[in-house]
């Protein structure tokens, strides 16, 4: 746009009013924003989404299970911070629709208007939508990675540092709950510093050039001869503010780039993590078929059978869709990123529109999806609690305290 610009304001036959046309059609909302049928189709998913949340939250408090952070000691490993990953996920899921949700209001409050000051509120919501996603996957990470820091299946027994492997040695330090609890402070702090200045930057150069826009605006107003050649301050004023709305989605290009990097390690890591997660319920499922093959079978086990069964299956789910819609949303915003460093004015904010729609249409689809798997799984954990409430022999109890101790030990936050 700038080099467009520079290049047509150079003669002095251009006018003010043309001048300023010029600059207006960047900020034409339907250049950056969504169809109006998609922008609907998104807010309906979303507005869905975002009330199924809460009732979700209602289950679980009304069964004395709705935690999200919580500090527990152990004797020799000391305080652990603990995140339940499925409960924060959902949440910051929930908040990242809310996010959609109002960008798709705000995009309906400037579409067909003249004032064009609701653009950059527009951008704000938007990158931050970006910025508020990977918050979820990464307390999932540490979520379920400090549910299984107690777990020693993997060690030899009696083994010692030196007899260890150098992947067992990586898994042990990794997985201690020192390096998570630092993790689970620094990780988001991590995220926000790497991502916040660019957004910052961003809205400040958008600022400028809409600023530079009102003045010409302002000077076509006031103008008796709004059709006479440009003045050298306002030519000025014209390239400055096409500079700026071209640094201005710069910064989103890199902000987009981060993002992308950051996904691609974080979905690398939740799919070891699920896996592990998976292997871990498969063991349970193992012993309580050998329980169940040795002794009689109570209702209760039969029950807790049925559960990690079923855990299997939604988390599966889970972690499966998470996985696609990562790697759509990786490939959306690489895509945004190339074609606002490959600056060519309108066909550069075009790709900004595709890559943010895209993205948005995974958040309402497989976030609507993934929040009906976390309700699935919501209701199989809450099932199984109350039948385990219902022991009453001691037969029973010894029977599951293998599947409680393993699975206390392992799944905390699950």
């Amino acid at each position: 746009m700038v080099n467009a610009l520079s290049h047509s304001q150079a003669n002095a036959n251009v006018t003010l009013s043309d001048g300023v046309s010029s600059l207006l059609a960047y900020f034409n909302p339907k250049i950056i924003t969504a169809p109006v049928n998609s922008e609907i189709a998104i807010a309906v998913l979303t507005g869905i989404m975002t009330l199924l949340t809460p009732l979700v939250y209602l289950r679980l408090w009304n069964s004395g299970t709705l935690w999200f952070f919580r500090l527990t000691r152990s004797k020799g490993s000391g305080t652990s911070i603990v995140t339940h990953p499925l409960n924060v996920f959902s949440s910051w899921l929930a908040v990242t629709g809310m996010l959609v949700l109002a960008s798709v209001c705000l995009k309906f409050r400037f579409r067909d208007s003249s004032s064009i000051g609701p653009l950059q509120a527009y951008m704000a919501v938007v990158l931050a939508s970006w910025i508020a996603l990977p918050f979820g996957a990464m307390n999932t990470i540490l979520g379920t990675t400090s549910a299984l820091a107690g777990s020693t299946r993997d060690l030899p027994a009696g083994s010692t540092w030196e007899s260890l492997s150098p992947i067992q040695k990586a898994s042990k330090v990794l997985s201690s709950r020192y390096t998570v609890n630092i993790a689970t402070v620094a990780a988001p702090l991590v995220w926000l510093g790497c991502t916040l200045p660019f957004l910052m930057l961003a809205q400040i150069y958008l600022r400028r050039s809409l600023k530079g826009l009102a003045f010409l605006q302002a000077a076509v107003s006031v103008s008796d001869a709004p059709t006479a050649a440009m003045t050298a301050p306002q030519l000025d004023t014209l390239l400055q503010a096409g500079a700026d709305l071209r640094r201005s989605f710069w910064y989103v290009g890199i902000l987009a780039l981060v993002w992308a990097i950051f996904v691609t390690i974080e979905f690398l890591v939740l799919s070891l993590v699920g896996l592990r997660v998976l292997l871990v319920l498969s063991h349970q499922l193992t012993i309580l078929k050998r329980l169940q093959s040795t002794t009689d079978s109570s209702d209760d086990m039969i029950s807790k059978r049925r559960y990690i069964y079923e855990s299997i299956i939604v988390l599966g789910g889970f972690y499966s869709v998470i996985a696609v819609s990562g790697l759509a949303q990786i490939a959306a915003l690489a895509f945004t990123t190339h074609g606002l460093w490959q600056w060519n004015g309108s066909g550069s904010l075009e790709r900004f529109r595709i890559g943010n729609l895209i993205y948005q249409w995974i958040i309402a689809v497989n976030g609507l999806g993934v929040m009906l798997l976390v309700s699935g799984r919501v209701h199989a954990a809450v099932t199984a609690d109350t039948s385990s409430r219902r022991l009453s022999t001691v037969s029973a109890r010894n029977q599951t305290k293998v599947f409680a101790a393993d699975r206390d030990d392992a799944l905390k936050g699950y």
